[in-house]
């Protein structure tokens, strides 16, 4: 759950459990798989859902996450290949290597300077909490 950035609690640790559950023994098996289907349902499933909803029958495009078929195969990638998440540059690498110039899920302007902040600052916010922490530790905590 804290990969998936879920909130722990009672709710959601009942319902992520009913649907490990749910999963086949071969999946349950590799965790691997387990966070790849977290991934796909969690992350990417819901951006075909706006398709299904809005258009009467089927529409007219296919997305990959959607198929079993090209799920069945994501899946049967080695290990070592899906933890080097390549597989959406490669998949546009193949298909349309002109797009391999657009940055893909990398954030830009005040989005990146607001996350290079974040790394930048995480550790030594970290620091000065564990300072803190040593220092109530050692001389106490002062009471107003």
């Amino acid at each position: 759950m804290k990969l998936t950035k879920t909130p722990v609690l009672p709710i959601t640790l009942a319902k992520a459990q009913h649907w490990l559950d749910g999963l086949p023994s071969f999946v349950r098996a590799n965790p691997y798989d387990i966070l790849d289907l977290s991934y796909l349902e969690q992350r990417l499933g819901c951006w075909e859902a706006n398709s299904r909803y809005l258009f009467l029958g089927r529409p007219n495009t296919l997305n990959f996450m959607t198929s079993g078929y090209c799920i069945e195969a994501m899946l049967s990638l080695s290990v070592s290949y899906r933890r080097s998440e390549r597989l959406q540059v490669d998949m546009t690498a193949h298909g349309w290597p002109e797009l391999l110039s657009v940055p893909i899920n990398r954030a830009v302007g005040t989005l990146w300077i607001e996350g290079h902040g974040r790394r930048l600052l995480g550790p030594a916010k970290r620091q000065l909490k564990d300072l803190g922490s040593r220092m109530i530790k050692r001389f106490g905590r002062k009471k107003p």
